[in-house]
C-alpha cells in the first residue's frame, strides 16, 4: 500500500502563512487584509511626494516614472494609488498597457476601457441605492440626498454618453429570436455587434469620458500606462510615433498621466521635442539601499505573521550582503531567498539563513544552470567545476589567483592561466585588483555569480 505523501508550507515554521519574499508588484490598497496592500512599500518618500503634489495641484499632469527591471516601478505607481485614493482621485488596478506597434486609436480605446473600469468602481463603491440613482437614472438633473451632498449630478446625456462608449469599445449583444411551432416553442440566438472602434479617432470621447468623470474638475482622474520595458526595437519606434499622435489626448483637462518603464524611455518613447516638452516631471528611481531593503522585509514578516512567534527566514544581515550583489534588482533578489528558504524546509532546520547558507543549499542547482548555459559558449563544464572546487571552502565573495585555481584542482600553472584567460574573456569571472605580479579575480555578476541569481 502506497503511503500518502505529507505536504507542509515551508513558511509555517517560521511563524509565517505565506512567502514574505514574493516578487509580484503591491497592489493599491491600504487595506491591511490584503494580501500584498501598499502599505508594505518602503522608501522613495520624496518620489512619492512629488508626483503626488503634481497631481493634486494641477488640473493635468503628465509624469514619467523610468528605472531597471525589477527596481520597484510598479509598486511605487501602487503606492501613490492608495495614497491618491483617500484625496479623492480615481484610479484602477489595471494599467493601460502599451503594445507593439499599437496605433493611437487603439491606445485610446484602451485607455476608455480602464476609464469604463473605473466609472464601475466608482459607482459601486457609493454608500446608497438612492445614491447611485443619481448617477445611473432618473429624471435629468434629479439627484437625492445624498449626491447632493457630494455635488453629484448626472442626465440622460450623460448616461446615453457611456452607453455609447460601452459600445464603441466592447461590442455589445443583441437577442434575435423566432417562434416555432411544436414542442420546441421560443428560440433565441445571442449576437454579438462589434464594437465601432475602427472607425473613430476616440480623441472626443476621451474628453468628454474625463470631463464626466471629474464632475467638471471637482476630481481628477490617474491613468497608468505601463509595459514599455518590453518592447522590442521596432516596437519602440512605433511607440513613439504614437505618443507624437497623442499629445493633444495627452493635455485633456482633468487627466493625470503615469508613464512607466526602463530607464531610458524619456528619450527613446518620448523624445519627440512636441511631446517631451509637455512631460511635467520624469522619475528614474534609484535602487533601494540595504537598511531600506531590511525594513522591506521586516514589514512582510509581520504583515505576514501567524502565531505569537516568528523566526525570520533569513538573516539581517545575509539580507543586506545578498542584496549588495544584486546592485538593486529588488525581484531577482527576492526571487533568490525564496528559493533558498523553500530548499532549506526540506532539512527541517528553522533558524534565519546565513549568506553561507543561501550558497550552499542553491550551490548545485547553480552549478547546473551555470555548466548547461548556452551563453557561455566556449567554456567547458570542466573549467567550471575547477572554479567551483576551488570555492567550495571558500567565504562568499572570494578573490582568487591563477595559483590558487592550480594548487586547489592540482594543475599546471599554464593550465591554470587558460583556465582563468577563458572565463575572463566570457565574463565569467572579473580581475578586481593587483598586486605585485599577482592578479585577483571573483567571480562577476554576468552568467556566473557568487549571488546565484536564478533569473
Amino acid at each position: 500500500m502506497t503511503e500518502a505523501m505529507t505536504i507542509a508550507s515551508p513558511w509555517t515554521p517560521y511563524g509565517l502563512r505565506d512567502d514574505p519574499y514574493f516578487q509580484q508588484a503591491l497592489e493599491p490598497v491600504l487595506d491591511p487584509k490584503a494580501g500584498r496592500p501598499a502599505t508594505l512599500h518602503v522608501g522613495r518618500a520624496e518620489n512619492l511626494r512629488e508626483i503626488a503634489s503634481q497631481i493634486v495641484g494641477n488640473s493635468s499632469s503628465r509624469a514619467i516614472i523610468q528605472g531597471a527591471a525589477g527596481v520597484g516601478k510598479t509598486s511605487l505607481v501602487s503606492r501613490i494609488k492608495a495614497t491618491l485614493t483617500t484625496h479623492g482621485v480615481l484610479s484602477h488596478t489595471d494599467p493601460v498597457r502599451v503594445q507593439g506597434r499599437m496605433s493611437a486609436r487603439d491606445f485610446l480605446g484602451e485607455v476608455l476601457r480602464v476609464l469604463l473600469l473605473i466609472r464601475a468602481t466608482d459607482l459601486s463603491q457609493q454608500p446608497a441605492t438612492s445614491a447611485r440613482k443619481a448617477w445611473i437614472g432618473g429624471k435629468p438633473g434629479e439627484k437625492s440626498e445624498a449626491a447632493a451632498s457630494r455635488g453629484w449630478k448626472t442626465s440622460k446625456a450623460e448616461e446615453a454618453f457611456w452607453v455609447r462608449v460601452s459600445r464603441i469599445i466592447e461590442g455589445e449583444d443583441s437577442l434575435a429570436g423566432g417562434l416555432t411551432v411544436g414542442t420546441v416553442g421560443a428560440q433565441h440566438e445571442r449576437i454579438r455587434i462589434q464594437g465601432e472602434l475602427p472607425n473613430l479617432s476616440l480623441f472626443r470621447e476621451l474628453q468628454q469620458a474625463l470631463m464626466y468623470l471629474s464632475h467638471d474638475g471637482a476630481r481628477r482622474i490617474l491613468i497608468h500606462v505601463n509595459n514599455m520595458e518590453r518592447l522590442s526595437v521596432e516596437s519602440i519606434a512605433s511607440a513613439r510615433v504614437m505618443m507624437g499622435d497623442l499629445r493633444d489626448a495627452f493635455l485633456f483637462m482633468h487627466g493625470h498621466w503615469l508613464f512607466v518603464g526602463a530607464t531610458g524611455i524619456e528619450h527613446t518613447v518620448f523624445g519627440e521635442d512636441a511631446v517631451e516638452s509637455i512631460m511635467t516631471l520624469s522619475v528614474t528611481l534609484a535602487p533601494l539601499s540595504p537598511d531600506e531593503v531590511v525594513d522591506l522585509l521586516q514589514r512582510r514578516y509581520k504583515h505576514l505573521q501567524q502565531g505569537i512567534h516568528l523566526t525570520p527566514p533569513v538573516s539581517d544581515e545575509a539580507a543586506r550582503t545578498l542584496y549588495a550583489r544584486y546592485q538593486g534588482q529588488l525581484r531577482g533578489f527576492l526571487k533568490l531567498l525564496s528559493r533558498a528558504v523553500q530548499r532549506r524546509a526540506v532539512l527541517g532546520a528553522v533558524r534565519p539563513l546565513s549568506t553561507t547558507d543561501v550558497v550552499r543549499l542553491l550551490a548545485d542547482e547553480y552549478w547546473a544552470r551555470s555548466m548547461q548555459g548556452a551563453t557561455l559558449n566556449q567554456v567547458t563544464a570542466t573549467n567550471l567545476e575547477h572554479l567551483r572546487t576551488l570555492l567550495a571552502a571558500k567565504p562568499f565573495d572570494t578573490e582568487f589567483r591563477a595559483t590558487d585555481i592550480a594548487k586547489s584542482a592540482e594543475l599546471t600553472p599554464a593550465a591554470a592561466s587558460h583556465i582563468i584567460e577563458q572565463l575572463s574573456r566570457h565574463g565569467v569571472i572579473g580581475l578586481v585588483r593587483t598586486k605585485g605580479r599577482s592578479k585577483y579575480y571573483r567571480i562577476t555578476d554576468g552568467d556566473l555569480t557568487v549571488a546565484l541569481r536564478m533569473e
